[in-house]
């Protein structure tokens, strides 16, 4: 994603390369304004979250968002739900295929993280159904 730095004519052109950042930026953002203020909540940095955190969180997004940003959310779920699965494939070819032990200890450590993550992740779109509904709801 994003654009170059350089334009067409391999001119510096900062102007369009900041405007294109900033709009994908605002797209990872979810916000929620309620009565007594409101909440920028960056999606990629906040989960996977904890059982207690993520029930505060999607009783506010049932309650003051849009459709339209539950299913914005719904969807960063997913796309985290994908991203973890792959990095775990990855490093699991990875420990099979290592020749050296210090190669495959790093690896191991490498896919159990993305696992944890995953469930971590598959239990937030667990949360988010039963508390918001799916997108269709």
């Amino acid at each position: 994603m994003g654009i170059s730095r350089y334009n067409a004519s391999g001119y510096l052109d900062m102007t369009a390369h900041l405007a294109i950042q900033n709009m994908e930026r605002e797209e990872k953002v979810l916000h929620i304004e309620y009565p007594t203020g409101y909440m920028n909540i960056r999606m990629e940095a906040i989960f996977p979250c904890t059982v207690k955190r993520a029930d505060k969180l999607f009783r506010m997004v049932r309650r003051y968002s849009t459709p339209q940003d539950k299913a914005r959310l719904l969807d960063a779920l997913q796309h985290l739900e994908k991203k973890y699965t792959d990095k775990e494939r990855f490093y699991s070819i990875q420990v099979q295929t290592a020749t050296e032990e210090i190669d495959r200890r790093c690896n191991l450590i490498q896919q159990n993280d993305a696992k944890r993550r995953l469930a971590g992740i598959q239990r937030n779109i667990r949360q988010f159904e039963a508390i918001v509904g799916s997108k269709e709801g």
